[in-house]
């Protein structure tokens, strides 16, 4: 669906970094379409329920969100493809299970990466 008022959400740019002396890249979206933030923002919305005083329910709801799907959503919309693979070479799948086996520091660096990136996108707009 080509149009001056869509996303072309082929239209990637890659970033260059380095894990422990290791060099990786990741792929990321020139830009979100709409729906795509909206994934990201109900991502860690958790549930709802209501508030339990004195033994009974109030009128009142509680939050309970879900930052770990809020990071991961964030990473997963925005990447659309990473240098990342295995002890074989095959490419690691990008999911919320390898995102959470990931050594420590490597998800936080991709993270950060993609939040410098979008924020510069949005200051484009």
């Amino acid at each position: 669906m080509g149009s001056k008022w869509t996303v072309d959400s082929a239209e990637v740019d890659q970033i260059d970094l380095t894990f422990r002396g290791e060099p990786l890249w990741i792929k990321v979206k020139k830009e979100l379409s709409h729906g795509e933030r909206n994934r990201i923002r109900i991502a860690g919305v958790g549930t709802y329920s209501r508030k339990v005083q004195n033994n009974e329910l109030s009128d009142e709801l509680q939050s309970r969100p879900d930052l770990e799907a809020a990071t991961y959503e964030k990473v997963h919309v925005w990447m659309t493809d990473w240098s990342l693979t295995d002890d074989q070479n095959n490419k690691l799948p990008r999911t919320y299970t390898t995102y959470r086996a990931l050594k420590g520091g490597l998800f936080e660096l991709i993270d950060k990466a993609i939040e410098d990136y979008a924020a510069a996108v949005d200051a484009a707009e």
